[in-house]
């Protein structure tokens, strides 16, 4: 997985002599420095991706170090758009700020961008789970989405009423939301399943249009009654073993446009 983005920052910023040397070899060494670049100059993924001719599942794959390597002509022509793009430096300790700001609010550029991304930093509880790095269920997950052309964020934000969630995976404008849960211990069963439960209803309550999915691994540590309180709480309930099948329904529902 990619390195914090702070250091991953640090790192690109001294090989670049503070962003004054962008070239092609940046790109080959450091494939997910597309990151970096991107939030300097101000845009979501999407945005990015459709500026140097990729789709956002890409540049989501190579921002997380799922692809690992980009060839010397695609390296050249993508840093060709980026030096044109420009980088509008900030301080190391703000890039991960900017992140959430973009990711929330889609383009911005300039002076503007880093005042909106230090107003709206939000909690270090928020910041920290959309950064985490994703579980091996939650891999899967996104390698399924990927592979059935589906764009979402992981890790995203969401608005219900005064408090802000992090969802596991966020589709679309409606939205579909999907939470995942490994569950292989008894240990706090209860309090997590009545933490899943509650964060679809207040969901529910402030996005009613919203689609809900849970994902829990097949051999969960849960109770059949349990079970039962999921399934009444959200939309529909997968095992991991059925993500390809999570992927059809998804596709096949129209939320992901």
């Amino acid at each position: 997985m990619g390195q914090n983005i702070e250091s991953l920052y640090q790192k690109i910023s001294d090989e670049t002599d503070k962003f004054t040397k962008i070239n092609c070899n940046i790109l080959v060494k450091y494939p997910n420095a597309i990151r970096i670049f991107r939030l300097l100059a101000g845009h979501d993924q999407r945005s990015f991706a459709k500026l140097i001719g990729k789709n956002q599942q890409w540049v989501s794959a190579i921002e997380r170090c799922f692809i690992h390597s980009i060839s010397e002509a695609e390296a050249k022509r993508i840093a060709n758009v980026i030096r044109k793009l420009g980088a509008a430096t900030v301080g190391a300790n703000v890039i991960s700020v900017l992140q959430i700001e973009i990711a929330n609010r889609g383009k911005f550029s300039g002076e503007y961008a880093r005042e909106m991304a230090l107003k709206s930093a939000g909690t270090n509880s928020i910041r920290s789970a959309e950064l985490q790095k994703p579980t091996e269920q939650e891999k899967a997950i996104s390698i399924a989405l990927h592979n059935a052309g589906i764009n979402f964020q992981m890790h995203a934000p969401i608005k219900v009423g005064k408090v802000t969630f992090v969802c596991d995976f966020l589709v679309g404008k409606e939205p579909i939301i999907i939470e995942a849960k490994n569950l292989t211990t008894k240990y706090r069963i209860k309090a997590l399943i009545s933490e899943l439960a509650y964060r679809a209803l207040r969901i529910r309550r402030y996005h009613p249009n919203a689609k809900l999915i849970a994902v829990l691994n097949r051999n969960a540590i849960a109770s059949t009654s349990e079970k039962i309180i999921l399934s009444e709480e959200f939309d529909s309930l997968f095992f991991d073993d059925e993500l390809e099948k999570l992927a059809i329904e998804i596709s096949g529902s129209g939320f992901e446009r």
